[in-house]
């Protein structure tokens, strides 16, 4: 593993490089969105559970996105062990945890959302838009 971090840290620092320079290419140009006003989720005049309610949305969304890059590296050293006991156990570990992040992360959306839905009777979920 050693032996790769240089080579990963050098294809992180090209991918951000990559992303600021596109990001930035991209940002001169107005593509139509100067009245988000009208955007759902993008209002000024959003009360607190809905504000709460999108950033509890994004976090879970991160958090996902981690538990599946934790389940890939689990798998990746699982495939990588080459037979050797204690590699192959480390990685059923991190595929084990990587899988229970994954339910809790379901779980706790699920939860989020019906009580987003109970605060919002009648104008539904925010999640669900």
């Amino acid at each position: 593993m050693k032996k790769y971090l240089p080579i990963l840290i050098v294809v992180a620092l090209v991918f951000t490089l990559g992303a600021v320079t596109v990001g930035s290419a991209f940002a001169a140009y107005d593509y139509g969105l100067s009245n988000l006003d009208s955007v759902e989720g993008l209002r000024q005049d959003t009360d607190i559970n809905e504000t709460i309610a999108v950033i509890l949305q994004w976090a879970l969304g991160f958090a996902g996105a981690v538990a599946v890059a934790f389940l890939v590296y689990g798998g990746f050293r699982y495939t990588t062990s080459a037979g050797n006991e204690t590699l192959r156990e480390q990685a059923k570990t991190i595929i084990l945890y990587a899988i229970l992040g994954l339910v809790i992360i379901i779980v706790a959306f699920v939860i989020i959302s019906t009580v987003t839905g109970i605060f919002n009777a009648g104008t539904g979920s925010v999640l669900s838009n």
